[in-house]
């Protein structure tokens, strides 16, 4: 796996692709995750992409600034700086989404986070 694969698996595997500039934050996004350690790629036994789950820790300025501005970090150190815990980007193209939910739970539970969101599977909400 490299800096690229999540992005790669994000942008050919699913039908949920940004364009524009939200593509080219994606993808710079996905980048600071890997770089940060703030992801965990779910595989198949042959090592194959199933899934992923990217975050960032942001600081109490950064998170304001989300708020606010609803601007996402833009720098690498931002994106692991602090001990806010914004999950940003979560994709499961497995049949059996239980692994990936566990690792989700306790993730949010070791940073004390209450979790909102909604959950795509393919083309399906669930």
């Amino acid at each position: 796996m490299n800096n690229d694969s999540l992005f790669e698996f994000r942008t050919t595997k699913t039908n949920d692709v940004p364009t524009g500039p939200h593509l080219t934050w994606l993808r710079t996004a996905l980048r600071y995750s890997y770089e940060s350690s703030n992801y965990k790629a779910f595989t198949y036994p042959d090592n194959s992409i199933k899934g992923y789950l990217a975050w960032a820790k942001v600081s109490t300025a950064t998170l304001e600034r989300l708020r606010t501005f609803k601007v996402m970090p833009r720098y690498l150190y931002e994106w692991k700086e602090g001990n806010h815990f914004i999950v940003f980007d979560y994709v499961d193209l497995s049949d059996n989404r239980n692994e990936q939910l566990d690792y989700l739970k306790n993730l949010c539970a070791s940073n004390n986070v209450e979790i909102t969101c909604t959950i795509k599977h393919g083309d399906k909400h669930s």
